[in-house]
């Protein structure tokens, strides 16, 4: 930006503070010769309240000149002139009258024949202050007089460590922070405070009874899992393919499965059929094949094999097919069970579609799979079976051995996600206890000497990769290409450079034979700012077709980019790096790396994931690379140096460095003994995490009531093993099914379980996305409970195919999106059903049955949500901090920590927060890494009872015996939320909240033999918070 723009640009900004300032009434000394150099002096860069540029000289050269003590005055102060007048300005504004009063007064004499300068400069706020400065040059005695005053002021605290003003005093800020953080009013009628009590006394007695009847504290199995169980005795095992009982086959019934498969073997390798023999002909052309025996050879002598193969060279598709073919061949067809797993949705089904196609079968013929929510499933005997990551992990806790499985083959290796290494330590020890089985690694960049080590120096395969052959270009030879200046190097940070790229594209579809464009971005904005300007400049809808791949986006669409498109139009698909790995784009010839992405570190201190852009590794850049040259030549532009590619770390960090590790010591504990310690279970893992972080999320559990100190599962936990949520949303479902408000918690969980996101265009319009919800929300000021109600909405809605339309198009709302997240509430149910908490699985999502006789009670949906959740609050309170001085605002804050929040605008609560309650819950919170805010995007307001009675780790009360008005609750170990209440108030809630957790852990241990005095206490409990909650 020029510098007049730049000027242009600040004066607008502070047109309202310089109008203020020059129209000071006669008599006040402020001198500034005229408005114009007093405008003038407004659109320096300290005028603008940023904080002096450390990456450019002050604009005046000091050596020789002044005294050394002047010169580092100056050095510090380069705008100390500006920073006075912004800070009169400020003043002005603040208090409407001229506070500071500066004077700036230069004055010329002469010394010995020679012209001497000295300016005064005087103030009187805080205080009467006069400074002084010399120079044989008037504009730097002026300079050295203004930069005296500003250390002083930053001295006296006036002046933030940027040389920003400041217009308050540590006590200003003191009185902020109590009155943010005071205890908030609660308070009850007199008549229900009696009838808690009451409750409390009843439960008291009932229970102390229990006791002395000695009732079992352990968790027994409910009884339909008892009959499962039993009836699975008379069974071998559970099929992982199916996940159904699996009896002990038949002899005879193999031989005749192994003979129908090789018979159709070889009427598949005889057949005359000319599009069968195109397709084994592109098979054998493969770089994988002329490895085949190899391959095959060495999966057979060793227990652990590792593949490593380059991108394009079939490893994915026709290493199931070769292990398939060979036992089909040797007539054991039938003892061929073939899991392959993938990390994302989209490749397990169009790997597992590739090679039904290439078989020549139907789907589910010998090749299925299975995602989350959806499948295809093959026979249990002789089948090829892909599927997610997870999948395999829930079958693994059925099957611990893998009993029926011939070969396990975990494909995209180097992505090292959190399930991927928790399956990787189970197949170690699988290896162990099934010497049958055998396990194949595979990736295009195997980090090679880790998992080699890892799995007891296991023998390496490598396969050359690429079909055609890929030129690649660093960013010096691409912007020689294009005749532009050398737009980054290697010591910038990652960045995406826009017109660098358009202009690439636009030149690579102008000058470049046929052949799709790949586009690697770092995410949605990235992606959306880039497909505006092709649409914007040379886009032709009878030459280009422009694709989009991000996993926001529904999976239908997702497929598109593997359409074929005419010869005459091009094909623009831009991309996160969802296309790295596994899904092959056959007609893409080029590829532009732009060389970072969207990354998330995780601070378990803090609690809190950072999503941040940065560099790729290596073994990413070879992956991007390796996606043109599938059909003909390509090329690669590497938007950075070779020295930038060169200084790369070798493999991505795993995610378990990089994530909460809460969930995955829950699920350790349905894969280790019960005296396993999560450290020993993680520990096991090719790169384990910090014992700290490990430990943090430890304390987590054990103050959700999950483990005991012990680290042994507590009735809750046992409970929610299982439960594929986060712990806080599986609580929270517990909680919605004993407070009998359980479907729109079961939907709220839902959202809460996924990333995908119902609105169509929650990333382009956030103003649209706030208005549904708040039509959704009721009045409820309730994210979650907006939530509940669209998806309500919807289900009403899906059997009319025409209204189903039109209430996506009004809404903006994804069909598909809203489909998986019902799909996700089925599986959920499912879970309530197992742990027992409704008597029938239909019961969970039946708006008519007792379990959701409260599903339209707002407080208590409030209040189960607030039992998983509730240690994630947040205040809002009413003062802040604005460029240096005190205002008005409502803010947000974390009162753990005293962080300040930003309200993600498509909240119902964003531009509400005056008329909040002074309580917010959230699920998960974001820092960004570039603007280093902290982003809360899903709230749910929560009144203060709600809060004390459901929410935080527990209460504690501190009786003032001296004043009823202000005995104090507060959450244990949990700073700065605290509640206030009359003595009796504060007893009572205190011990309504004792004896619903003794309620809930009595329940939850005696799951199997639930009594009608059981559930009488529940059901008078219910009345009695009907009464307090409600009003």
């Amino acid at each position: 930006m020029s510098l007049s723009r730049c000027r242009c640009s600040c004066l607008k900004k502070w047109t309202a503070l310089v109008s203020t300032v020059t129209t000071i009434r006669p008599g006040v000394l402020l001198y500034a010769t005229h408005s114009a150099r007093f405008h003038r002096s407004l659109t320096a860069e300290a005028y603008n309240a940023r904080p002096p540029r450390t990456d450019r000289s002050p604009p005046f050269d000091t050596s020789g000149r002044v005294s050394e003590q002047n010169a580092r005055l100056l050095q510090t102060y380069p705008y100390a002139k500006d920073t006075l007048l912004y800070l009169a300005a400020l003043l002005q504004q603040e208090r409407n009258e001229n506070v500071l009063k500066l004077k700036i007064d230069p004055r010329k004499t002469t010394i010995k024949g020679a012209d001497q300068w000295e300016t005064v400069v005087s103030i009187q706020w805080p205080a009467d202050l006069v400074f002084y400065g010399k120079s044989s040059s008037k504009n730097e005695a002026m300079r050295i007089a203004c930069a005296h005053a500003c250390a002083t002021l930053k001295s006296m605290g006036h002046l933030d460590k940027n040389n920003k003003p400041v217009l308050y005093t540590g006590e200003n800020l003191q009185a902020i922070r109590r009155r943010r953080y005071s205890p908030v009013q609660i308070s009850a009628p007199s008549s229900v405070l009696a009838d808690v009590e009451r409750w409390n006394r009843t439960f008291y007695d009932w229970s102390h009874l229990l006791e002395e009847e000695s009732i079992s504290g352990k968790t027994l199995v409910p009884p339909a899992a008892e009959d499962f169980l039993e009836g699975l005795d008379e069974m071998d095992y559970l099929d992982v393919v199916s996940g159904e009982p699996k009896a002990a086959p038949d002899a005879t019934d193999l031989e005749n499965i192994s003979d129908d498969l090789y018979a159709r073997h070889i009427r598949h390798l005889n057949s005359q059929d000319s599009r069968i023999n195109t397709i084994l002909d592109f098979r054998k052309s493969l770089p994988v094949y002329a490895k085949r025996e190899e391959i095959l050879e060495t999966i057979k002598n060793n227990p652990v094999t590792l593949i490593s193969g380059d991108t394009g060279s079939g490893k994915s598709t026709q290493v199931p097919q070769f292990l398939f073919e060979s036992m089909v061949a040797a007539n054991r067809g039938s003892e061929a069970q073939i899991i392959v797993t993938q990390p994302r949705r989209i490749s397990a089904v169009s790997l597992s579609e590739r090679v039904a196609f290439e078989r020549n079968e139907e789907m589910g013929q010998t090749v299925g799979y299975q995602v989350r929510l959806e499948s295809n499933i093959p026979p249990q005997h002789g089948c090829v079976f892909f599927c997610t990551t997870g999948i395999l992990l829930r079958r693994l806790q059925d099957n611990p051995s893998l009993k029926g499985v011939s070969h396990v083959i975990v494909d995209e290796v180097h992505e090292r996600d959190v399930l991927i290494d928790v399956l990787l330590s189970l197949l170690k020890n699988v290896v162990k206890t099934n010497p049958h089985i055998r396990i194949i690694l595979m990736s295009a960049s195997l980090n090679t000497e880790l998992l080699r080590k890892y799995f007891h120096n296991c023998p390496l395969v490598e396969v050359e990769g690429y079909l055609h052959p890929v030129r690649e270009y660093f960013l010096p030879d691409v912007c020689k290409m294009l005749n532009e200046p050398l737009a980054l190097t290697e010591d910038h940070e990652p960045r995406t450079p826009f017109e660098l790229i358009h202009n690439l594209i636009k030149r690579t579809d102008s000058t470049r034979p046929e052949g799709g464009i790949l586009v690697f971005l770092p995410g949605w904005q990235e992606i959306k700012a880039v497909k505006a300007r092709i649409l914007e400049s040379f886009y032709k809808e009878d030459r280009h077709c422009v694709l989009t791949l991000h996993s926001v986006i529904p999976l239908k669409e997702q497929h598109l980019v593997f359409d074929a498109l005419p010869p005459h139009r091009r094909k623009i698909v831009l991309a996160t790096n969802i296309a790295e790995t596994a899904i092959t784009i056959n007609d893409i010839s080029y590829v532009i790396d732009v060389g970072n992405r969207r990354g998330q570190s995780y601070n378990p201190e803090r609690e809190i994931t950072t999503l941040d852009t940065q560099w790729i590794s290596k073994a990413n850049a070879i992956q991007r690379r390796g996606r043109a040259g599938r059909v003909r030549a390509g090329e690669c532009y590497r938007l950075y140096t070779k020295e930038r590619f060169d200084s790369m770390q070798p493999y991505p960090p795993p995610e378990i460095l990089c994530t909460s590790l809460e969930k995955v010591i829950l699920d350790g504990k349905l894969f280790c003994p019960p005296t396993m310690k999560a450290v020993q279970f993680l520990s096991q893992l090719p790169q384990p995490p910090e014992a700290e972080g490990i430990e943090k999320a430890v304390e987590e559990l054990v103050e959700l009531k999950v483990l005991n100190m012990d680290e042994s599962l507590t009735p809750m936990g046992e409970t929610i093993a299982h439960f594929s949520t986060h712990p806080r949303v599986s609580i929270a479902l517990v909680y919605a099914a004993f407070l009998r408000c359980l479907d729109p918690v079961l939907s709220i969980a839902s959202f809460l379980s996924t990333n995908r996101d119902p609105f169509r265009y929650k990333l382009e319009d956030k103003s649209h996305v706030r208005q549904v919800k708040m039509l959704f929300a009721s009045g409820t000021n309730s994210d979650h409970i907006a939530s509940s109600n669209l998806l309500n909405a919807w289900l009403e809605t899906n059997s009319n195919e025409t209204e189903l339309a039109h209430f996506c198009d009004d809404f903006g709302v994804n069909h598909d999106a809203l489909k998986f997240i019902d799909g996700i509430r089925q599986v959920l149910a499912e879970h309530l059903y197992d742990a027992y908490l409704v008597n029938k699985l239909e019961d969970a999502t039946n708006r008519m049955a007792d379990t959701n006789e409260h599903e339209r009670n707002a407080p208590f949906i409030k209040a189960a949500l607030t039992a998983g959740i509730g240690n994630n609050v947040l205040r809002v309170s009413k003062g802040a901090v604005r460029r240096g001085r005190l205002t008005d605002d409502y803010v947000v804050t974390i009162p753990e920590s005293d962080t300040f929040v930003e309200v993600g605008k498509e909240s119902v609560v964003a531009d509400r927060l005056e008329d909040s309650e002074p309580w917010l819950i959230y699920h998960s919170k974001m820092k960004s890494g570039e603007s280093r805010k902290t982003y809360v995007r899903d709230l749910s307001e929560v009144p203060a009872l709600t809060m004390a009675l459901f929410g935080g780790r527990g209460l504690d009360l501190s009786e003032q015996d001296d004043d009823d008005d202000i005995n104090v609750l507060s959450f244990e170990g949990y700073g700065n939320v605290h509640f206030k209440a009359d003595l009796k108030t504060a007893r009572v809630v205190f011990e309504l909240r004792k004896n619903m957790e003794d309620l809930v852990d009595l329940t939850l241990r005696s799951r199997n033999k639930r009594s009608a005095e059981l559930d009488d206490m529940w059901t008078s409990l219910r009345d009695v918070l009907c009464k307090l909650l409600t009003g």
